[in-house]
């Protein structure tokens, strides 16, 4: 029989007799490889190991019947822990025990909600009597601290070397040195110099984002009371391991998963962890399914949660990464690869621009050379030319487009932990939004009663009118009297439903205390998973009086009279998302729940978590903006569908997704993506489903942000092209590993930083079409020159002083321009769309050409007609080129607007800056030594003007390419 029974086993797994020795399975264990069966002492003794992952064993009654029981070990744990589960007297009369593989660095661990509190004790080599200080010391010594791994800080070497990773500074650096060996050390300093005055800047405003995000990060820690060598003592959370036993007390925060072993009206906070508002109770339980979501499974409190209310014990089963915390910060330890669409935007125009110019600058020198042209003569060509195609003034102009952009966040409250978050954020076309504490204000509020009577009231709209207060009070009265909360203040503390009952009393005139002293309190049924309701007990002049509240279809067996009618009421107020509870009261003879019958019905009483009143018009500007909204929730569906409804983001059942429909497409990836692409809200949903979504998102195309304060959130925000944490309500796990946090928690502070990402992208766009332009002249006028047989119109350091002195200053003052009228009314740019469009493109290589030409024109004119000196010639070119520029920013700050319709105080800066200019330029027409650095001197007033109107002249050619294209 038993060898019949021995194939109906698990094909991976073994029987192990009864009568074989310890000793012997040990050996068999550690001698055999992995799917080799060997033959002991018979048919009754045979043992099988495993294919790299395990031994398999049941064991046997005397009477040879086969019990119901496979336990998955490791090779290397059976000698700790076999011993200690065959001699569990419990061990051979339970259920069968589910299994989770263990992964390679653990031990093997079973479905601890899904067996008995005595077969948790016995695995973990423990009893309610706790460890010793000496297994405390070596399980310490093999979990380490229950702590997680704090997020890696990036070091201010790594900070500063990121300044340099780009091609055009590679450039740069070659004309340095190349200026360096034809002897232009002046030229070589100041390249130099404008680097590293490049990488300063890039550096504070990095390390200045890094150092505020840093700032909003708490490092929490707790004292736990845990039962040590035979009596309670206060240890550090992180100081727990597996087997401890736990006190349970109310307000704890849970520091480590924990199996419940004693419990008394437990309840528990698992929003940030769950996703989930209301809380949860909590219970000694057993004979749970294996694969309930972490939400369901009551009889476990999990790392990241907090207690309540109640208390009991309960044992340590994991700490550290093997909690669900744990699982969760595993997720967050990939290397995120994903880039801001403005990084890989730059890189590819950098890599364009560098291929260009090094093409350029081979050409030109193999022609020179053939030519027979000097090798220092070339050098100084290349240089300049290096010089004149490369916008040093750009890495500080983007980088203080990215800082003001980031500070206008800040004032909106938006942190930006990395600056190319600052423009990404106004990239992205959809965003998927935690529910709880980002939507919604993560409490429990009464909003809607129904009277016994039929009449409805809904609280919060508007202040209740007499008439309502009244009809309304018996109901505050038994909300306020069955209350485990004191009204002391506006600080109230304790259960979340109790609290709401407590504003929902006083909101209809009734005070708990004035209440108390009519109807003096004798007892008190807490509230009971079992029971489904609680029950207070009063003393009203010689009569008892009970206030009970709880589950409609518990309270209904204590209540006279027809009871269809309101649970079916209940049924719809469920349907609507409400948490419904009803409430009874009346007259008993004893204080005890065996007397609870015959109590009226009072009415329900319809519990939310409320919307944020700024939620409903944030969700229009990003439908207005083009951007797709949608809900991530571990809540009913019926609860997110009824927030949806609220805030405008969905409206029919059709559009909501429930966790279980997202596992049952995991293996169907088009089936996914067509789901996400349809649906707005999700609900019920686990951590790596909420992974799944955004990648399926992410496969579709879009540019994602993802939103959250919970440690669920987090594995999502990382995995998000950018990652939007709260800094208030959140965790310290979902802000590193987000892109930015919002520091008010409010929801349409995302908005608001949508707008400032697009206004910082279209103020990146604006430099670089001034940048570019200015330097397209610059090389056409350096060609141009070569090809009339003309001498270098300006030298490297002239260029120089061009580029960062006139243009420096002016991109300043251009980065910080507000943003255009109609941003928020255009959808959002494709994340793999260039910097440069046809238009652009067009204009740039049209005023580029005119810049260059008339600058060459001037220099031409100059020696030819005027009879100049090459000194005098190059002072007014470098003259009309400088106020080119100045007249060009103008032209930039509109892609498609008038020069004349944008008013000047809109940007006072960029008048400021053009002003600056000229005073800075001419102030060092006149100072000797810079005379001599730059090869410049002063000129004419007369002069001076002739070349401002040459300049003007490219105002009016801009203004005549944006009237042809707002007529198209």
């Amino acid at each position: 029989m038993a060898d019949a029974e021995s194939k109906k086993l698990n094909a991976r797994g073994a029987l192990v007799w009864r009568k074989m020795s310890l000793e012997k399975m040990q050996a068999i264990a550690e001698a055999y490889p992995p799917k080799e069966e060997i033959d002991l002492e018979g048919p009754a003794d045979l043992f099988t190991t495993l294919p790299e992952d395990g031994i398999v064993m049941s064991r046997v009654s005397n009477d040879s019947r086969i019990l119901p029981r496979q336990v998955l070990f490791y090779r290397d744990y059976i000698k700790r822990t076999f011993s200690q589960l065959i001699s569990t007297q419990d061990f051979a009369t339970s259920r069968p025990m589910e299994l989770i593989t263990p992964s390679a660095d653990a031990p093997p661990t079973p479905s601890w909600h899904c067996i008995s509190e005595q077969e948790v004790l016995a695995f973990l080599q423990t009893d309610e009597g706790g460890l010793s200080g000496q297994q405390v010391a070596v399980l310490r010594a093999k979990w380490g601290a229950n702590r997680l791994p704090e997020g890696k800080e990036k070091k201010l070497w790594q900070i500063v070397l990121n300044q340099f990773l780009n091609p055009l500074i590679y450039l740069l650096l070659i004309a340095a040195v190349l200026a360096w060996l034809i002897g232009e050390r002046v030229d070589s300093y100041f390249i130099f110099g404008v680097l590293a005055f490049n990488a300063v800047v890039g550096t504070f405003q990095e390390w200045r984002a890094e150092k505020s995000a840093r700032a909003l990060q708490k490092f929490m820690r707790t004292m736990v009371q845990v039962h040590r060598d035979g009596h309670w003592q206060a240890v550090d959370s992180t100081e727990l391991v597996p087997g401890d036993i736990v006190k349970l007390e109310a307000g704890q925060k849970i520091a480590a998963d924990l199996r419940i072993l004693e419990g008394r009206e437990l309840t528990a906070n698992e929003s940030l962890l769950t996703g989930e508002s209301t809380p949860v109770h909590k219970k000694v339980a057993r004979d749970l399914p294996a694969d309930l979501v972490l939400a369901d499974r009551e009889n476990m409190l999990h790392a990241g949660s907090e207690l309540e209310a109640g208390s009991g014990m309960a044992v340590v089963v994991s700490t550290g990464m093997q909690t669900a915390l744990g699982n969760i910060a595993e997720a967050l330890s990939t290397e995120d690869v994903s880039r801001p669409p403005l990084i890989l935007r730059m890189e590819r125009f950098s890599n364009r621009l560098m291929l260009f110019t090094v093409v350029l600058m081979a050409v030109l020198s193999i022609y020179l050379y053939l030519q027979g042209h000097s090798a220092v003569s070339i050098f100084m060509l290349v240089v300049a030319l290096a010089v004149a195609a490369v916008p040093e003034g750009l890495p500080v102009a983007v980088t203080v487009a990215l800082a003001a952009g980031m500070h206008r966040m800040a004032r909106k409250n938006v942190i930006v932990r990395q600056m190319p978050a600052a423009e990404g954020l106004g990239a992205c076309s959809m965003i998927f939004s935690d529910k709880t504490g980002t939507m919604t204000q993560n409490k429990l509020v009464v909003q809607a009663v129904r009277l016994a009577d039929g009449e409805q009231f809904t609280l919060g709209e508007k202040p209740l009118s007499p008439r309502a207060r009244i009809a309304l009070w018996r109901a505050g009265a038994v909300a306020a009297l069955c209350n485990e909360t004191s009204d002391d203040g506006d600080e109230l503390a304790g259960d979340s439903v109790d609290i709401a009952f407590i504003h929902f009393a006083r909101t209809v005139g009734v005070r708990q205390k004035k209440l108390l002293h009519h109807f003096a309190s004798l007892s008190l049924i807490p509230f009971d998973a079992r029971r489904r309701y609680a029950a207070s007990f009063h003393k009203f002049h010689d009569r008892t009086l009970a206030a009970v509240k709880g589950a409609p279809e518990a309270l209904a067996p204590l209540c006279r009279g027809d009871t269809s009618g309101w649970l079916a009421e209940a049924e719809r107020m469920a349907a609507d998302g409400y948490r419904v509870l009803a409430l009874a009261g009346g007259e008993v003879q004893y204080t005890d729940e065996t007397f609870l019958r015959d109590l009226e019905f009072i009415g329900l009483v319809g519990l939310i978590d409320p919307v944020r009143p700024e939620v409903p018009a944030a969700v229009a500007r990003c439908k207005e903006a083009g951007v797709k909204v949608c809900m991530i929730t571990g809540d009913h569906p019926a609860t997110a569908l009824a927030i949806c409804r609220e805030i405008g983001l969905a409206s029919d059942i059709s559009e909501v997704v429930t966790g279980r429909e997202i596992a049952a497409l995991a293996e169907n990836p088009e089936a996914l993506r067509a789901k996400v692409r349809e649906a707005r809200v999700f609900a019920r949903v686990e951590p790596l489903q909420k992974r799944q979504i955004i990648q399926a998102a992410m496969a579709e195309g879009h540019f994602v942000a993802v939103t959250g304060d919970g440690v669920n959130d987090a594995p999502a925000l990382k995995d998000a092209n950018i990652g939007v944490a709260m800094g208030k309500g959140g965790t310290d796990m979902a802000r590193n590993a987000a892109d930015l946090i919002i520091t008010d928690d409010n929801f349409a502070s995302i908005v608001d930083g949508i707008e400032e990402g697009r206004v910082a992208y279209s103020n990146v766009r604006k430099l670089i079409y001034l940048l570019i332009t200015t330097g397209l002249g610059e090389i056409v006028l350096v060609l141009l020159s070569l090809a009339m047989g003309l001498p270098l119109p300006l030298t490297a350091i002239q260029l120089l002083w061009l580029n960062l002195v006139s243009n420096g200053i002016q991109d300043v003052a251009l980065a910080i321009e507000k943003g255009e009228p109609g941003l928020m009314s255009r959808p959002p740019r494709p994340a793999s769309e260039g910097i440069f469009n046809r238009r652009m493109i067009r204009q740039i290589t049209v005023h580029g050409l005119y810049i260059g030409a008339a600058a060459c024109g001037v220099f031409w004119f100059s020696l030819t007609h005027l009879g100049l000196t090459e000194f005098d010639a190059r002072n007014l070119t470098l003259l009309v080129m400088i106020m080119f520029e100045n007249a060009h920013v103008f032209n930039a700050r509109s892609e498609t607007r008038s020069v004349f319709r944008i008013p000047f105080s809109a940007n006072w800066w960029v008048i400021g800056a053009v002003f600056a200019t000229q005073a800075l330029h001419t102030t060092a027409m006149h100072i000797p030594l810079a005379q001599q650095i730059l090869d410049i001197g002063p000129v004419s007033p007369a002069t001076w003007f002739e070349l401002l109107g040459m300049a003007l002249g490219l105002i009016l050619l801009n203004e005549i390419f944006k009237l042809i294209y707002r007529r198209e």
